[in-house]
């Protein structure tokens, strides 16, 4: 019987031990470091075609979701509304454009989800 698991490997593994753990735990699956026959990709550091087919969660809407960048330049092209960015460059450039504009601000890392 096919069975599916949350795949957890390669170098960036150690970011979602716990999110693994949990996940494994309320889902009833097994964390592993290698595809099975279904996965839900958490990190794996391999991009074979075959495993990113078999994952719950397809390939191009995780790095989407990785990369803000990547996600301003989708929602810009296909015209979606979306909050004012600005990406800067340093601590410094932040805290300069805060004291230089009123308003409330959300800053985010700009690569990660």
């Amino acid at each position: 019987m096919k069975q599916g698991v949350i795949l957890n490997g390669g170098f960036a593994a150690w970011a979602f031990a716990e999110l693994a753990d949990d996940l494994a735990r309320d889902l009833n699956l097994k964390v592993v470091a290698t595809p099975g026959d279904y996965n839900y990709v958490l990190s794996w550091d391999e991009k074979d075609q075959d495993t990113l087919a078999k994952s719950f969660i397809p390939y191009k809407a995780m790095k989407l979701a990785s990369d803000k960048r990547l996600l301003a330049k989708v929602f810009n092209e296909n015209s979606i509304p979306i909050p004012h960015t600005y990406l800067l460059a340093n601590y410094q450039a932040v805290v300069d454009f805060i004291l230089s504009n009123s308003g409330q601000w959300c800053i985010k890392y700009p690569i990660g989800c």
